[in-house]
């Protein structure tokens, strides 16, 4: 028989990295405020990207402007907050990504119409 054990191995790695889990959640309450509260999300670029046809053959493509979407609304949500430069500059990186990409999805969607076309 083993000797009794203060905390399985198991156990004290998981909590070690709840524990530092719990505390970087803590942290990021106090500098976003309470952005995943209904009445502080900015959904500008998700509402824009839902509203796209989904085109056969690029689902992945659509999949990827949704991600995009997504993000850029958490940063513009995170601005009712306390400032910091890293927000406004992670929102203008995944502005200039989704840009990018979604004249390339205009492009599917134009393609897909012109196939449509008698």
């Amino acid at each position: 028989m083993s000797e009794p054990v203060k905390k399985h191995a198991f156990n004290a790695a998981s909590e070690t990295t709840l524990r530092r889990s719990l505390d970087i959640s803590d942290q990021r309450g106090g500098e976003y405020q309470d952005s995943w509260h209904v009445d502080n999300q900015v959904t500008t670029f998700i509402d824009h990207v839902l509203k796209l046809p989904v085109v056969a053959g690029h689902e992945r493509e659509y999949k990827r402007l949704l991600m995009a979407a997504a993000l850029i609304d958490v940063k513009d949500s995170r601005m009712g907050g306390p400032w910091k430069l890293d927000t406004v500059d992670d929102g203008i990186n995944y502005r200039g990504a989704f840009a990018s990409w979604r004249e390339e999805y205009d492009g599917f969607i134009r393609a897909r119409e012109n196939t449509r076309k008698p």
